[in-house]
């Protein structure tokens, strides 16, 4: 739901002046429109916590203001938000971070990121980074503080990034034309690759050399799995992909496969501090 409480207001310092009230609410517990989906989201963290050690969430919403919106709604802005949280993961930060990178590069751009001009109540200063996007900063991604994870329930920490939708909207303008292409009557080949990687190294910025490498066989990439801990040594992550390959005019031959993951490999180990992983 759209609302949250008074004690996430005192919680977070969300004044009178920027909340605005719920006339007949729901609830005590629902008082007045939610400044921020933060706590919404780490309080189904939480939930789901205690039934599963690894709990990934997001969700497309308004959050709501006075003066935080545009035109003819100034008081709401859309943004998607999403949470991260594993059992025995002391850095969600970086999972979140990528993920919201993810989310900008799926979107056809090129985000980076720096470190935050503005940090917002809810997340801890020294882990938390504005994404963006040609130098201009259109999310945000970081680690909720102990308070509110405390406030919560969160039995960990928990990473965070926001994206606001409607900036993004309004600074990029209206959407390129979609060429329609129609689908291959050839067969889909996938191919798993590991890459052993520095924890700092976005997915991102992985995965961008590899689409390269495969050029127009690549109908797609999916995150198989991130994982930490042993034997790889502290600071480092293996990442698993798996690429999804086709041509529109005839079916991959394994001479051809073959010749692309050696592409692929290629590109990643000269263009990022990644290497394949064996077996």
């Amino acid at each position: 739901y759209g609302f949250t409480s008074d004690a996430w207001a005192t919680l977070l310092g969300w004044g009178d002046d920027t909340v605005i009230r719920v006339r007949n609410p729901l609830s005590a517990e629902w008082t007045m429109l939610r400044p921020a989906l933060a706590p919404n989201l780490a309080e189904a963290i939480a939930r789901n916590r205690k039934h599963l050690d690894e709990v990934a969430l997001y969700e497309v919403g308004k959050r709501y203001g006075a003066g935080m919106g545009r035109g003819d709604t100034p008081d709401e802005e859309l943004v998607v938000v999403g949470a991260y949280a594993k059992a025995g993961d002391d850095a969600p930060f970086y999972a979140a971070r990528d993920a919201g990178l993810s989310v900008l590069r799926g979107l056809g751009h090129a985000p980076t990121f720096a470190p935050a001009q503005t940090i917002p109540p809810y997340l801890e200063a020294s882990r938390t980074v504005d994404l963006h996007i040609d130098g201009k900063p259109f999310g945000l991604a970081g680690e909720l503080t102990a308070a509110v994870r405390d406030a919560a329930g969160c039995p960990e920490r928990v990473g965070l990034f926001a994206i606001s939708l409607e900036r993004l909207m309004d600074a990029l303008g209206p959407a390129k034309p979609v060429r329609y292409a129609p689908p291959s009557r050839f067969q889909m080949v996938d191919r798993d690759f590991t890459f052993d990687a520095p924890e700092d190294l976005a997915y991102g910025d992985l995965v961008a050399p590899l689409r390269t490498a495969a050029g127009a066989l690549c109908a797609r990439v999916d995150l198989v799995t991130i994982y930490r801990g042993d034997p790889l040594p502290a600071g480092r992550k293996a990442v698993s992909l798996r690429v999804h390959l086709i041509a529109g005019d005839r079916t991959l031959d394994e001479q051809e496969l073959a010749k692309v993951s050696g592409a692929i490999q290629k590109r990643v180990e000269s263009t990022t501090p990644a290497t394949l992983r064996a077996g």
